[in-house]
C-alpha cells in the first residue's frame, strides 16, 4: 500500500539517509550532518512527490509474526488491517 509521504515521515527521510550515508559514503558522513539543515528543508519541500510504501496485513491474519519476526513494526491501522513499516537501522 503506497500512500503520499507527510510531515510525520520526515524522520523516517532522514534516518534512511543517514543510513545510506553510514553504508555506502561514510567518508561523506560529516559533510552530510554539517548539511542537514538544507537537506531537512529540501525533504519538507519535496513531500508532495514522495511515496511511503507501507505493508499492510489483516490483524488476525497469523503471518503478522512474521513480519514482526522481520523487524517490522506497525504504524498504524487500515479498517481490519495493521500497517507496518520496517525501520531502518538505527543511528
Amino acid at each position: 500500500m503506497t500512500r503520499p509521504g507527510t510531515e510525520v515521515d520526515l524522520p523516517l527521510l532522514e534516518e534512511a539517509e543517514r543510513a545510506y550515508v553510514r553504508d555506502v559514503e561514510p567518508g561523506q558522513e560529516a559533510a552530510w550532518t554539517a548539511a542537514l539543515d538544507r537537506n531537512r528543508a529540501l525533504w519538507r519541500e519535496n513531500l508532495a512527490r514522495t511515496t511511503v510504501l507501507e505493508v499492510g496485513v489483516h490483524r488476525d491474519n497469523p503471518a503478522r509474526a512474521l513480519y514482526e519476526v522481520a523487524g517490522f513494526v506497525p504504524v498504524g491501522e487500515d479498517g481490519d488491517s495493521l500497517l507496518f513499516r520496517r525501520p531502518t537501522a538505527s543511528a
